[in-house]
């Protein structure tokens, strides 16, 4: 069983990953999941699509495992390529279609899409077209919230957090309480990244602006992970 999601390993003591430790330690994360069942992990260093993030909250429904299918570990990257494509097309594909959208063979769709069957992920049409589960019964992850940490490069902070805003549901910069906040707070207002500062305790100096899970195929590959490692 793969995790499919790819981690920086090895990680380098600097003053800046001391400065995420210590803020991962705080119950920040725990305020998101307090409603039912919800649980949460976090994940350091993943790859996102654009680089590896410091750190990502995973915040999804422990009642998840009653619908986890064991053939869901089997499932490849480009088979969620696919389940995330008749996600976002919302309706109906025929195998065509999906060879001339996504340009994967015959041969492959057919076998990607038995291995998606297999994993309770999909459902046929009655004209042999294919669609999605609803997304609430195969995507489980209630928020991704991504960290990036700096001391005071405000600038790498808000890049590396806008591109973060493609896959999770909320974005932050963090940095230590003593920073000087006047140089970069207003170009922060409008991104949708929220600031965060930090040193005994955390403040969230400005929210981030919650966005709809999943955005793309690396909000996927986050469900899959937490499926697979914790389910």
């Amino acid at each position: 069983m793969t995790a499919m999601l790819q981690r920086k390993m090895n990680q380098i003591d600097t003053k800046e990953h001391r400065l995420l430790r210590s803020f991962l330690e705080t119950s920040f994360f725990e305020k998101f999941s307090t409603h039912g069942s919800s649980k949460f992990t976090v994940i350091e260093e993943p790859y996102t699509g654009f680089g590896y993030a410091d750190a990502v909250g995973i915040i999804f429904d422990g009642h998840a495992y009653k619908s986890w299918s064991p053939h869901r570990n089997k499932l490849k990257n480009d088979d969620i390529k696919i389940l995330h494509h008749l996600y976002l097309c919302n309706k109906g594909r025929s195998l065509e279609d999906l060879n001339s959208e996504l340009g994967f063979s015959k041969n492959f769709i057919e076998r990607s899409i038995k291995r998606l069957d297999d994993a309770n992920t999909i459902y046929f049409l009655k004209d042999n077209r294919v669609k999605n589960q609803p997304i609430n019964k195969i995507f489980f992850l209630k928020e991704i919230i991504a960290i990036e940490a700096k001391l005071k490069d405000w600038k790498g902070a808000l890049l590396q957090s806008k591109n973060n805003l493609s896959f999770c549901s909320r974005a932050y910069s963090l940095f230590p309480k003593d920073v000087n906040k006047e140089n970069f707070m207003n170009r922060y207002q409008g991104t949708g990244v929220g600031v965060i500062t930090h040193k005994e305790k955390y403040k969230i100096e400005l929210s981030s602006k919650k966005n709809n899970i999943p955005k793309t195929l690396n909000s996927w590959l986050f469900n899959e992970y937490v499926g697979r490692m914790l389910l």
